[in-house]
């Protein structure tokens, strides 16, 4: 991650980067809020598994779509918030991610 954040070849290594350093931010914040356990364990599993693994570095956010746990810390500020607050977030965020998996598929050159 330290080479992808000093001199990725590439924006997509750079924002795979932050989106892990993300992960491991929530995943800090959920079991700082003491989650129930059989959900502790397996998102501190699954984020293990997919950090420590070797392999290609852009699919690891694909990976961690199980990890259940880095969604509670922002599925609680969402329930926080105001309705239409939450829906323009849950709005962008969906946008975005589906720019963001469009772009991968049909122009980065490491796509299938």
């Amino acid at each position: 991650m330290r080479d992808a954040l000093k001199g990725g070849d590439g924006w997509i290594q750079v924002s795979v980067a932050w989106m892990l350093i993300g992960t491991v931010i929530l995943a800090a914040a959920a079991l700082s809020r003491r989650m129930w356990p059989p959900l502790a364990v397996y998102g501190v599993i699954v984020l293990v598994l997919v950090l420590g693994q070797a392999g290609y570095y852009h699919s690891k956010p694909r990976l961690l779509v199980p990890a259940l746990l880095i969604l509670v810390p922002p599925a609680v500020a969402l329930a926080r918030a105001r309705p239409r607050t939450a829906a323009l977030v849950v709005a962008a965020v969906g946008a975005f991610g589906l720019w963001y998996g469009s772009y991968l598929i049909t122009v980065w050159h490491y796509a299938i």
